[in-house]
């Protein structure tokens, strides 16, 4: 299985999801560390769109490698918070990605993304012992972003 991430380069070797609990997201409450990945590229291109205001030149492609037996947990969009799309983001949310972290059951917990209603995004837990089997590749040139996408920001 392969998972993309786009980060700033001076943290894109850290496996510790420390960036994610220094505020809190969607599905992490502040001080919960996770990491966020997307299951394409352009998911992730999406998540920078929806996070930034200018075209960022300090970006690359990370690119997570796990074997395919790793441990997921996939809940039905039925078993998740209803109010997992909002804005700003709901506390139940972010209990619910706390909880996965605190209960090590697994390394990856498959959520859909916010931004395409096809698409799904990961949390990675950085304390399940199964983090040892991620392989991370970088991406030796800051990401291309195309600039179209951020005209008339």
């Amino acid at each position: 299985m392969i998972l993309y991430r786009i980060e700033r380069r001076e943290h894109a070797h850290k496996l510790d999801g420390a960036g994610a609990a220094k505020a809190g997201a969607r599905w992490n409450s502040k001080g919960t560390c996770v990491i966020y990945c997307g299951e394409h590229e352009a998911t992730t291109v999406l998540e920078v769109l929806a996070h930034v205001g200018e075209m960022p030149d300090d970006r690359v492609l990370i690119t997570y490698e796990l074997p395919d037996d790793v441990s997921m947990l996939k809940p039905e969009l039925k078993d998740l918070p209803p109010t997992w799309r909002e804005l700003p983001y709901h506390t139940a949310v972010q209990h619910y990605g706390d909880k996965f972290v605190t209960e090590k059951k697994a390394l990856l917990l498959r959520i859909p993304t916010a931004l395409a209603t096809t698409e799904w995004n990961y949390l990675m837990n950085p304390d399940h012992p199964e983090i040892a089997r991620v392989k991370v590749t970088i991406a030796p040139l800051n990401y291309p972003f195309d600039p179209r996408l951020f005209k008339g920001r």
